[in-house]
């Protein structure tokens, strides 16, 4: 999961003009756990909106990125049982920015526990 936050960081960091702000917060319910991440730049287009995650898509200059950031964050997500959604603008009103909610299944004692029901064998 760090990976995840570092990979995510260095986005919303690269995406932003400088002086600008990337926020990281966390939000926790009864069943998921949030992370999400959120920047002031200039936004992503709806037309690439659906390739962000294919391996090798990149809309940075040629030796700036690999492509393999945002493919190697959903491949993590995915082991973890998560979901991630992508809001952007993240500010409607001014059209601009990102919010990348990454959520995960929010770990429960009594399942972690070792104890399993003897009648499942």
């Amino acid at each position: 999961m760090a990976q995840v936050l570092i990979n995510l960081l260095s986005n919303a960091r690269d995406a932003s003009p400088p002086g600008s702000a990337v926020r990281v917060r966390s939000e926790a319910n009864e069943h998921t756990v949030d992370l999400i991440v959120e920047d002031e730049g200039s936004g992503i287009p709806k037309n690439i909106m659906d390739r962000l995650f294919e391996p090798f898509f990149t809309t940075k200059d040629p030796g700036e990125g690999t492509g393999l950031g945002l493919a190697l964050v959903y491949s993590i997500v995915e082991e973890h049982y998560g979901q991630i959604t992508i809001d952007s603008p993240a500010d409607v009103e001014r059209q601009l920015g990102t919010r990348i909610r990454v959520t995960l299944p929010r770990h429960n004692e009594a399942t972690s526990t070792g104890k399993r029901d003897r009648r499942e064998n």
